[in-house]
C-alpha cells in the first residue's frame, strides 16, 4: 500500500500533465528570421512560418541614448503567406539598424522574433570583412561549430560556395541541418551562396535565398571589391552563358579585389575524386579549369570554392605555373561539415597549403590590403597569408583585352534565310568579321548592322579595342537545313513505350544489349512512375513525337546524371555523364507530322532528375509532354 506522501506526490505529477496536455503551444518560425542580400541602401529579410500569416518587419537606425532597440519604423505586405520575403529599402549606407518580424496567424496568434541587428553595405573606402564557408552539408553540430565562430569575428557578410544541404529536395535537411544551426550568424549578416552539386538545382533553393536574377550566376560590390558567383554544375565552357557573362562582368569591373565563387574547384589535390592518385594519376581539378583563362585576363585576385571536403590554397598561379606578383590564388574552404576528404600521397605543383580538417574562412580587407586566415572548428587558425596590391599588381583591376561580341541569333539551323546580328560587349570597341573561315584582323570587313545569309556559312567575329587590342574568336556555323520528313503512323496510340533497367553505370550503357526490368506503355518522359527505384537505374523512352508545322526546333534535355535525345535516328542532345542536374540542347529542322524519337537516361546516385522539351521558333508550346507523345 502507497503512502499518503506518495499518493499526493502522485497526484500533484497527474495535474502537471494534465495542465500542460490542455495548454496549447506557443507557435514558433518553421524556419527563424534572416538576412539575404544587402546592399548600401537596402537589405533582405526572409523566414517561413508553418501556417499562413502576415507579413511585417519592424525596423530603425540605432541610436545614442536609447533604452531598447529602435523599431519605429516597419514594412507589410498585403495578404497572408507561409514564405516571407521582405526588401527594406531607402536605408543609409554604413549604418546599423535594428529589426525584428511580426506574423499573425488566422487565428490571431502572433509570432515575434527577438529583435536583431545589422548593418548596410559600407562606403568604397572603408574596411571591411567577410567569413567563407562551402559544403556544410548534412553536419548540424560542424555547421553550427563553424558558422557561430563566423559570427564571433563580427563580420559584414558571409559567403557560402554550395552543397549548403545534403539533399536540396529533403526538406529535414534545411529545417533541421542548415538553418537552425546558422542562425546567430544569419540574423545578424546577410549570407551570399550559389549552388552545389547537393543542391540539385531543386526549388527549395530558389525558396530559400534571394539573388538576383537569374540566381545561379550573379554578382555583387562589396566596399572596394567585386564579387562574381558562377554555378559550375551548369556549362562553363567559352561558349556557355555563364562564361560569356563573367567575360563581360570581369571586363567592365573597376574593383581593386576581383573574387570569383563558384562550387567545383578548377585545381584540386584531393586523393581520388579525380582519377585514383594511389594507383594512377588525376586531373588535379574539374572542369571550372575551363573559366580560369578569364580569371588571368581579367585580373582576378582569389577564386573561392569547395566541393572536396578538406582546405587547400594554392601559390598565386598564371599560365600554368607559380607567379607571385600577378598569379590567381585558389582556395579550396570544403570544410562547413561534409565527410573529410584526404590528398594524394605526392605533392602538386600548385599546392601551397593543405590541411583535411573542418573549417571556415576569414577575409580581411582595407585599401590595397587583404588579410586571409584559416580557422578549425576548435578556433585555432592553420593557415594565413597576406596580399598587397602595388604597381603591376593594381594593373589587374584594368581591362588587358575586349571580351568579344555575342550573336544576337538563337539559332544555327534555318531554312531559307537568317539574318544575323552582334552584341557590342560595351562602347568604344569595333566589331570585325570573316565568312571564309580566317581569322578576323583589324582589316576583316567592319560590322555595322545586320546581314542575311542564304546559304551554309561559318562566320567569326572579335573585337577590337582603338588600340588594336584584340578579343578572343567567336565563331558560329550557320546552316542551311533541309526539313527532315515526318514519318506515317497508322493508328497511334497516346504515350511512349519506355523500358527500365537496373545498373550502376558512369555512363549511358548499350541498352540494346542489356534486358530490361520492365517494359510499359507512359504519357509522361521522367523517373516518376516510370522507375521502381531512384538510383543505379536506366530508362528508355521510345515513340513519335507529332509537330504541328514545319520549322527549326531545339531539343532539350534537363538531366541528373547522363541523357541523351534522338530524333529520327540522330543524336539531337548529348547530356551524358555523370553529373548533377544540368540542361543542353540541340536543333533541328523538322516538317509537320510525325517524326520518331528516343530519349536515353541513366542515375547512378545522389540526386535524380529527367525532363524532355522541343520547342519551336514562334511556336512556344512544349512538345514532348502529354498530348504529343505516340506509339505504334
Amino acid at each position: 500500500m502507497r503512502s499518503p506522501l506518495a499518493l499526493t506526490a502522485l497526484a500533484v505529477f497527474i495535474s502537471v500533465l494534465l495542465f500542460i496536455s490542455a495548454t496549447p503551444l506557443k507557435t514558433t518560425f518553421r524556419v527563424a528570421p534572416y538576412l539575404q542580400f544587402g546592399t548600401k541602401h537596402s537589405m533582405v529579410v526572409l523566414w517561413e512560418t508553418e501556417e499562413p500569416a502576415t507579413t511585417r518587419v519592424e525596423y530603425g537606425k540605432s541610436r545614442m541614448g536609447d533604452d531598447a532597440p529602435n523599431l519605429s519604423l516597419h514594412k507589410e505586405l498585403d495578404g497572408t503567406r507561409t514564405m516571407h520575403e521582405v526588401v527594406l529599402e531607402g536605408l543609409k549606407p554604413e549604418t546599423k539598424y535594428f529589426w525584428r518580424v511580426v506574423s499573425t496567424l488566422e487565428s490571431g496568434e502572433e509570432i515575434v522574433s527577438e529583435h536583431s541587428s545589422f548593418k548596410t553595405n559600407v562606403h568604397d573606402s572603408t574596411a571591411f570583412s567577410f567569413v567563407f564557408y562551402s559544403d556544410s552539408q548534412n553536419n548540424p553540430d560542424v555547421w553550427g561549430k563553424v558558422s557561430t565562430l563566423g559570427w564571433l569575428e563580427r563580420p559584414n557578410f558571409a559567403i557560402h560556395a554550395g552543397d549548403l544541404v545534403d539533399r536540396g529536395g529533403h526538406m529535414p535537411d534545411w529545417l533541421i541541418d542548415f538553418f537552425p544551426p546558422a542562425n546567430d550568424l544569419m540574423r545578424r549578416v546577410p549570407m551570399y551562396t550559389i549552388l552545389g552539386n547537393h543542391e540539385d538545382d531543386d526549388a527549395n533553393y530558389y525558396r530559400y535565398f534571394h539573388n538576383p536574377a537569374p540566381e545561379y550566376y550573379y554578382s555583387f560590390k562589396y566596399g572596394n571589391a567585386e564579387f562574381f558567383l558562377v554555378d559550375t554544375n551548369r556549362p562553363v565552357t567559352e561558349d556557355s552563358e555563364q562564361y560569356k557573362w563573367l567575360e563581360q562582368q570581369l571586363a567592365g569591373s573597376t574593383a581593386t579585389w576581383k573574387f570569383v565563387v563558384h562550387h567545383h574547384p578548377p585545381y584540386s589535390s584531393e586523393e581520388n575524386d579525380h582519377g585514383d592518385s594511389w594507383v594512377g594519376s588525376t586531373s588535379l581539378g574539374t572542369h571550372a579549369r575551363n573559366l580560369v583563362p578569364l580569371y588571368e585576363h581579367y585580373g582576378v585576385d582569389l577564386c573561392l570554392f569547395g566541393h572536396v571536403h578538406m582546405y587547400e590554397r594554392t601559390w598565386p598561379l598564371l599560365e600554368g605555373g607559380v607567379n607571385q606578383k600577378n598569379g590567381v590564388v585558389y582556395i579550396n574552404g570544403g570544410g562547413a561539415g561534409g565527410g573529410l576528404e584526404q590528398f594524394a600521397p605526392t605533392r602538386s605543383w600548385f599546392t601551397a597549403k593543405v590541411k583535411s580538417t573542418h573549417h571556415y574562412g576569414y577575409f580581411a580587407i582595407h585599401d590595397n590590403m587583404l588579410i586571409f586566415q584559416a580557422i578549425d572548428q576548435e578556433g585555432s587558425m592553420f593557415d594565413s597569408f597576406q596580399l598587397e596590391k602595388s604597381g603591376e599588381r593594381l594593373a589587374q583591376s584594368h581591362v588587358v583585352k575586349p571580351p568579344p561580341p555575342q550573336f544576337e541569333n538563337e539559332t544555327q539551323l534555318f531554312l531559307g534565310s537568317t539574318e544575323v546580328a552582334f552584341n557590342a560587349p560595351f562602347e568604344g570597341v569595333d566589331i570585325r568579321y570573316t565568312t571564309d573561315g580566317s581569322t578576323p584582323s583589324s582589316s576583316s570587313p567592319k560590322y555595322s548592322e545586320s546581314f542575311t545569309l542564304d546559304a551554309s556559312t561559318t562566320i567569326k567575329v572579335a573585337s577590337f579595342t582603338k588600340e588594336g587590342m584584340r578579343s578572343r574568336v567567336m565563331t558560329r556555323a550557320f546552316e542551311k537545313a533541309s526539313l527532315q520528313k515526318a514519318t506515317k503512323v497508322s493508328r497511334p496510340k497516346k504515350g511512349l513505350r519506355y523500358a527500365y533497367y537496373e545498373g550502376g553505370w558512369s555512363k549511358l550503357p548499350d541498352f540494346s544489349s542489356l534486358e530490361p526490368v520492365k517494359e510499359d506503355v507512359t504519357e509522361s518522359i521522367g523517373i516518376e512512375g516510370n522507375a521502381d527505384n531512384v538510383d543505379q537505374i536506366g530508362l528508355v523512352f521510345e515513340g513519335y513525337v507529332e509537330v504541328e508545322k514545319d520549322g527549326i526546333y531545339t531539343a532539350y534535355t534537363e538531366s541528373d546524371d547522363g541523357s541523351r535525345l534522338y530524333i529520327n535516328g540522330e543524336m539531337v542532345v548529348d547530356n551524358d555523364g555523370l553529373h548533377g542536374r544540368q540542361t543542353r540542347s540541340g536543333q533541328v529542322a523538322l516538317a509537320e507530322g510525325f517524326h520518331e524519337v528516343r530519349i536515353e537516361f541513366f542515375e547512378n546516385g545522389g540526386g535524380e532528375y529527367l525532363k524532355a522539351s522541343l520547342v519551336g521558333e514562334g511556336f512556344p508550346k512544349e512538345l514532348l509532354s502529354t498530348g504529343s507523345l505516340f506509339h505504334k
